[in-house]
């Protein structure tokens, strides 16, 4: 029988605190995310990060209601600091965690500390936190200016470089993809809608998903517009996007970057989506294909393009193992292109959101290859830097090699997306009958070999083209024989075909010859004008070229008969 018994509370000591804080600070960008968080749970609808220069200054702000109520006295602010500014953790059950969104654990803000010293200026309270230098303490005082919200002013202990600023900023553009608020980081700003990325369909409640079945693509999840982590495709044979919407939070660790996959009852409807989606579930596993690498290695290898790290003039840029070759830069259909292949008539843009109907059609459609953002970001920020590199990376390899350094072809999205309309009547090529099949075989075999053009193509006699694929189009009113949009496609009335099986004269091809020159002489900023000059340039280039265009002629035409006689398709007369 106990003499005497009484309840004692456990105490931490300073250690234990010191090594909660660095244990859970990851990273710079992962303690400026907690100030995101923090800034939408005090009710703010922006926050703006500056970073100078410098790599060491920096400063938060947000227009949230700060850490307490302007009009309480010296003593109540004092009273509240303390409480919610001073001691770290919170108490479960309690009506101030209500209200957060994001708040469950009260340490977030430390993380801050860790990296820097700091000064918090919220209303008419200032504090300063040196962790560092000073320990476990901070100063508190009350000043005659004001600041609405909250102002955090703060000095890494180790000074940042060029290259490592840039990462942070790509970094924290990542977790905070989706924010509730807006986030902007020296002006730019990082969150975008996540419809945009996810659509509206909504499979589990409060829960939005773009779910992608590749093995290239790995599986990123976003609890309330934050992120929390990225799993391998492997984990679940499923790759794409997963994010909470607000009020359906995700039970997190402490660290907020896993889920509480076996208490979290949101994730484990999740879980059920995953599965009926997974490459691993038999219904779905002929869908996948193997890719040779992990959208992680691309951009590894992007990211060491940036550094210098791939070497660029050692060894022979046609080689596939050469930098120049890797095929490291994914575009929306999730195929991947080269250095070479951007340098060398390659249309190409940028897109911004992984779900993007209308930039797929470009691509679909072969106006245009469209990059995935987060891989062209891996070389430069902005989509104009991104340009600018290529061309430096083009100069090297036009130093080692033969030939003429021709213009990159980067076009703006929305440009592109505008003459999506000019296709709208072209004929898919499943449509066609087996005799316009084998006709589209034949033209455009003779296109790419032949000299003449060739040398339209490649720019020597006309600047800004490239090798334009030749398609049939459906005959309407007023459609004209030919047109094109001046960039990657030729389109041909399908009269002009239905005509040729009938034809008496081998001239009718040569017509389709001439056809095709005149179009190739529209670029893509005069697509159908006819200009006297115009025309003066189409007649000089028939004077010079037309020995050329009859070789072209003839090659067609043995082309094309070889096709029809293997598929035993009646020959039209003009062959027989």
């Amino acid at each position: 029988m106990a003499i005497q018994s009484q309840t004692l509370e456990l105490q931490s000591g300073t250690n234990l605190i010191h090594q909660a804080i660095y244990e859970q600070a990851g990273s710079i960008e992962k303690a400026f995310a907690e100030t995101v968080m923090n800034a939408a749970d005090a009710g703010a609808t922006h926050i703006k990060i500056v970073f100078d220069k410098n790599g060491k200054n920096f400063t938060i702000e947000d227009n949230g209601n700060g850490f307490f109520e302007p009009t309480l006295s010296f003593a109540e602010k004092e009273a509240k600091i303390e409480e919610v500014f001073g001691h770290l953790g919170f108490d479960h059950g309690t009506d101030e965690e209500n209200y957060r969104t994001y708040g469950k654990f009260g340490v977030g803000r430390a993380q801050l500390w860790a990296f820097s010293k700091t000064t918090w200026h919220t209303h008419s309270i200032k504090m300063d936190v040196d962790l560092k230098n000073l320990g476990l303490t901070y100063d508190m005082e009350e000043i005659e200016e004001s600041f609405d919200g909250c102002r955090i002013e703060g000095e890494l202990y180790d000074k940042i470089n060029k290259l490592e600023l840039i990462q942070v900023q790509r970094q924290l553009k990542q977790l905070v993809l989706f924010s509730p608020i807006d986030v902007f980081f020296n002006d730019e700003q990082l969150n975008s809608d996540l419809d945009s990325e996810c659509g509206d369909e909504q499979a589990v409640k409060g829960v939005k998903t773009n779910l992608i079945i590749s093995d290239s693509v790995s599986l990123k999840v976003y609890n309330q517009g934050v992120f929390v982590r990225e799993y391998p495709f492997t984990q679940f044979g499923v790759g794409g996007t997963v994010c909470t919407e607000i009020g359906f939070p995700l039970q997190l660790n402490a660290a907020r970057n896993d889920v509480l996959q076996s208490k979290c009852n949101l994730w484990k409807k999740v879980r059920k989506l995953l599965n009926k989606h997974s490459c691993l579930n038999s219904k779905t596993q002929s869908r996948t294909g193997k890719a040779k690498v992990s959208d992680e290695e691309c951009k590894t290898k992007i990211r060491m393009l940036a550094t210098g790290e791939a070497d660029l003039k050692q060894g022979h840029t046609w080689e596939d193992s050469h930098p120049f070759q890797w095929k490291i830069f994914k575009t929306i259909t999730h195929k991947y292109v080269s250095l070479h292949d951007l340098f060398f008539g390659t249309t190409f843009s940028i897109v911004d959101k992984v779900y993007d109907p209308a930039a797929e059609s470009v691509e679909k459609r072969n106006l245009a290859v469209v990059l995935f953002s987060d891989f062209t970001e891996e070389l430069s920020l902005t989509k104009e830097g991104f340009v600018e590199k290529l061309d430096e990376f083009y100069d090297i390899y036009m130093s080692s090699s033969w030939g003429t350094k021709e213009e990159l072809r980067y076009r703006e999205l929305s440009t592109l997306i505008a003459r999506l309309g000019v296709t709208q009547n072209l004929i898919p090529t499943r449509q066609l009958d087996q005799f316009q099949k084998l006709f589209l075989q034949s033209i455009n075999l003779t296109t790419v070999h032949s000299p003449i053009f060739h040398q339209l193509s490649t720019g020597r006699l006309h600047t800004k083209n490239v090798q334009r694929k030749v398609h049939v189009c459906k005959n309407l009113d007023n459609s004209p024989d030919a047109y094109t949009d001046g960039l990657s496609f030729i389109a041909l009335n399908e009269q002009f075909i239905e005509d040729l099986k009938s034809a008496k004269s081998k001239g009718f091809i040569y017509q389709i010859m001439c056809t095709l020159l005149h179009e190739y002489n529209h670029d893509e900023n005069n697509t159908d004008m006819h200009s006297v000059s115009f025309y003066k340039n189409y007649i000089t280039m028939l004077e010079q070229y037309g020995s050329e265009l009859h070789v072209a002629t003839a090659a067609f035409i043995r082309a094309f008969k070889s096709r029809l006689i293997k598929n035993e398709i009646p020959l039209p007369p003009f062959l027989k």
